[in-house]
């Protein structure tokens, strides 16, 4: 919903929301007060402002025009344009309605780039100095023809080209749109099955937007819940289980295919095995983003997503695994490269193993800038499992899960596979709450198989007590086999019994005293001889009294929401700026900012070890 709000000097502030234009000129002409015209040496009014379009769905090619209540100063360095359009548009132009330069009109330079939540922000003066307040306007921008789906509607006969012919079903809506078309979708609950085929398949160059209010003048999918729910009794495969959404790749589905803004949730009738919220195969590469998806409860198997050669770009959503009887995924990658960022993600609660994300079938997707959970499952849990992938993973928050041995990044090397590369950097990694084991990373291999994992720039802790390893290498086979990591640096390893495990060549010394090489202290961590790359910066000071609130207001670790492990002000130096600066190594590290995107210091200044600077 395009917005602005009006201040008078004095500090009153009034917020108005367009809805309708007489309520629009209503609000307006109660702004303002004090005495005085434009160019008045006693001019102490503030300006007031109106906007159009006044409708929240814009098309590409839309004018947006801004007319004031009086003439504005237009000197350079006196008015701003900011916000997502400001950089897609001319820079706007200054005319007459009324009075003198009262009218700022901004276009596009091109189209502007169809997409949610679009912002237009304006900061302007009159003549005397006095500012308008600022005029926030926010627009979800169309591409081609747009389509209504209201879940109200007694029937599916209308042709979706207004809302009063609104479609009803939202799969009929996608598959009659003529591309390129945006479908709005207001709040409902649409049920469908894909084994009856009533699923939505998603088209080349046709997004989803939902979220809507009854009357499509205003946009919250938090607020206005717009569901859509496979109701399958079909088993599903494993290959092709059960979905709400599906998308084949051999239809051409870009990032200009957009899903946004929705609830989406596998089956959890009886008579599904496999389940799936979304399934994309074939290289599909659409755009999910806002949308809080869940995997459902196959009997067997259960897939927040389920990627089968695909590379989507998944941001912003919140992902849960679903209750698959065996197992449960978040996320599930074969043989795909998505770009996952800014997600909350969850492995389900398998009634035997759960995972945040599974990468397998050499999967090379990146994956930033999220929080992650291993899940629930009951033998064990991962917040990433790699198996014969080569991910990057950066800028993550990462939690091994609850099950009972919990492992917060496990990599495994599959005999006969490509040679493995995962690259770990720049995350704050917990082993998880597993009852039998705690692992930070583990490193599996088999038999003639190679893994050369990057590991650098990460805290990683584990809960305390018997079982807890903060890095752990696993093989029956190390003669015929490469398991160490190819860099191990700038690490703050805590909270372990045994910071590293070494299943090759063991660690010089025994300095624990426990008279096995394979379990290594810090100090003999820091001497391996078998890590190309070299091992240095890794420390071992525990920070987590240290985290701003490690388990939260719930005082509950597992669950994420409401942690906050960004450094506390007392953290100490060696690992506030302790580490290694990434733009000096060879190669440069493929990240300069934190988490938070805050800009790391610059080169030949240390920065801080893990996911977060001070």
């Amino acid at each position: 919903m395009a917005s602005q709000t009006c201040r008078a000097r004095g500090g009153i502030f009034l917020a108005l929301h367009w809805i309708f234009p007489a309520l629009v000129a209503l609000g307006l002409g109660a702004c303002g007060g004090g005495s005085g015209g434009a160019g008045s040496s006693t001019d102490t009014t503030a300006p007031t402002a109106t906007s159009t379009p006044m409708a929240r769905l814009v098309n590409q090619s839309a004018f947006i025009v801004v007319t004031f209540s009086e003439s504005m100063d237009t000197a350079a360095g006196t008015w701003q344009l900011s916000g997502s359009l400001a950089g897609e548009s001319n820079g706007g132009a200054w005319s007459m309605t009324t009075l003198p330069n009262d009218t700022l009109t901004v276009s596009p330079a091109g189209n502007w780039s169809a997409n949610t939540d679009r912002s237009l922000i304006v900061n302007a003066r009159d003549l005397a100095g006095n500012a308008v307040a600022t005029v926030n306007l926010t627009y979800d921008v169309y591409r081609g023809a747009l389509y209504y789906v209201d879940a109200s509607r007694p029937d599916d006969n209308g042709n979706g080209l207004t809302p009063a012919t609104a479609k009803k079903f939202i799969h009929t809506a996608v598959a009659g749109a003529l591309s390129p078309a945006t479908v709005v979708v207001n709040a409902g609950d649409y049920r469908l099955s894909s084994g009856l085929g009533t699923h939505v398949v998603l088209r080349s160059d046709v997004s989803l937007y939902g979220g809507y209010d009854l009357s499509f003048s205003a946009r919250n999918p938090a607020q206005n819940i717009t569901t859509i729910q496979d109701r399958s009794t079909t088993a599903g495969t494993l290959a092709a289980p059960n979905r709400a959404i599906d998308g084949d790749g051999s239809a051409g589905i870009t990032p200009d295919t957009i899903v946004d803004g929705f609830t989406i949730d596998g089956s959890t009738q009886g008579g599904a095995i496999y389940t799936a919220a979304i399934l994309l195969r074939a290289g599909a590469a659409p755009t999910l983003q806002n949308n809080k998806i869940n995997g459902g409860g196959g009997a067997s198997s259960s897939y927040g997503m389920f990627n089968s050669s695909s590379s989507p770009t998944v941001q912003n959503n919140t992902i849960h695994g679903g209750s698959g009887g065996n197992s449960s995924h978040g996320m599930f990658n074969s043989g795909s490269s998505p770009t996952v960022q800014n997600n909350t993600i969850h492995g389900g609660s398998g009634g035997n193993s759960s995972r945040g994300i599974s990468n397998s079938a050499a999967s090379s997707p990146t994956v930033q800038d999220n929080t992650i959970h291993g899940g629930d499952g009951a033998g064990s849990s991962f917040g990433i499992e790699n198996t014969s992938s080569s991910p990057t993973v950066q800028n993550n928050l990462i939690h091994g899960g609850s099950g009972g041995n919990s492992t917060a990044v496990d990599l495994i090397a599959e005999m006969g596979a490509p040679n493995s590369s995962p690259t770990v950097r720049n995350n704050t990694l917990y082993g998880g709450g597993g009852s039998g084991t705690s692992t930070g990373m583990r490193l599996a291999t088999q038999s003639f198989a190679s893994l050369s994992p990057r590991f650098d720039n990460n805290m990683i802790f584990t809960r305390s007590g018997t079982g807890s390893t903060c890095i752990a290498e696993i093989s029956q086979f190390a003669a015929s086999s490469s398991t160490s990591p190819s860099s191990l640096r700038n690490n703050n390893l805590f909270g372990c019994v045994v910071a590293y495990r070494d299943v090759e060549n063991g660690c010089p010394g025994n300095a624990d005293g426990d008279n096995n090489p394979g379990t290594c202290t810090l100090a003999e961590m820091n001497a391996l001889m078998d890590i190309p790359g070299g091992v240095s910066g890794n420390i071992s000071l525990d920070t987590t009294a240290l985290f701003v609130d490690l388990d939260g207001a719930d005082s509950n670790l597992d669950t994420m929401d409401d942690n906050d492990w960004h450094l506390g002000a007392g953290t100490p130096a060696s690992v506030t700026a302790g580490g290694l600066n990434g733009r000096d190594q060879n190669p440069a590290w493929t990240f300069t900012t934190d988490k938070d995107g805050v800009t790391r210091p610059g080169s030949g200044m240390p920065w801080a070890i893990g996911a977060y600077e001070p």
